[in-house]
């Protein structure tokens, strides 16, 4: 089984109509959240629900979750396309789909980002200035080669709240959601976790958007619990894969960045082979 898996999309169309031949070529597409950027006014949403429904339209099957920008008309589309399974599940060739879309909390990872550093003190790990442009707003520096934070005012805490995503959930939602959605699924030989934020995985790492992994805790729990047969996230807007007791991870790059993904599911050997490509 081949499937084209995109994500972070972010209202970029420059490559739809060369998804358009991806997407009615292989046996089905996998989408981890983000069709628009966060923000964006409500009235530029139908070209963007036109431009997906035509790859939906030539897909023989598609399945996914929202990402931590949705908002409840994305949320509507989703549900009206059936390929939502937040919460939910659908089959395909007896490889079953089970999903979480958004986020963490953002405020609560914020300050689990702050506490981290501050107790973790080491010699600080080389960043790209990305990384170190978002970890200074939340007042986390480098300093003399060490990880160094900001004292903050209960103000400044408050305020952190402008950082909140429409699709926000707690960790307790997020493992909760995720049982559901197991639930719901019927009796298949491969199970494939979906969701739009990472599992959390707990290494420093430069290639992470702050350096450090920002995924869900509720996730990895999950995983360790009931053992799925992979996990495939987004949200990184990069391509890295690891593993959680032996159960495959796999963090795919965005779309609007020019990246699309092949993903072959061995039915017989339960084994995930991931191609990264650009169009």
């Amino acid at each position: 089984m081949d499937l084209l898996v995109l994500t972070d999309i972010h209202d970029n169309w420059t490559y739809l109509e060369e998804t358009i031949t991806l997407a009615s070529e292989l046996d089905g597409v996998i989408f981890l959240g983000d069709l628009l950027v966060h923000g964006t006014l409500e009235k530029h949403n139908p070209i963007a629900f036109r431009n997906f429904s035509r790859i939906h339209d030539a897909a023989r099957f598609t399945v996914g979750v929202p990402g931590n920008s949705a908002t409840p008309d994305i949320i509507q589309f989703l549900n009206a396309n059936n390929f939502n399974i937040h919460g939910k599940s659908r089959v395909l060739d007896n490889v079953g789909f089970f999903g979480v879309g958004g986020t963490p909390d953002s405020v609560t990872l914020i300050l689990e980002l702050r506490d981290f550093f501050q107790k973790e003190i080491r010699p600080a790990i080389k960043l790209h200035d990305k990384a170190l442009e978002t970890l200074s707003v939340f007042g986390v520096t480098i300093k003399d080669d060490i990880f160094v934070v900001e004292d903050w005012t209960e103000t400044q805490v408050r305020e952190l709240n402008q950082y909140r995503g429409p699709f926000d959930h707690t960790e307790e939602e997020i493992f909760s959601i995720l049982t559901q959605g197991l639930q719901s699924l019927p009796e298949c030989s491969i199970r494939v976790l979906l969701s739009h934020i990472p599992p959390y995985e707990p290494v420093l790492n430069p290639i992470f958007p702050e350096g450090v992994s920002t995924g869900s805790k509720g996730i990895t729990k999950f995983v360790k619990e009931f053992r799925p047969s992979g996990v495939l996230s987004g949200h990184y807007h990069i391509y890295h894969e690891f593993d959680i007791d032996e159960i495959p991870c796999v963090i795919f790059p965005a779309a609007t960045d020019g990246f699309y993904s092949i993903l072959k599911i061995d039915q017989r050997s339960n084994e995930f082979t991931v191609k990264v490509r650009t169009f």
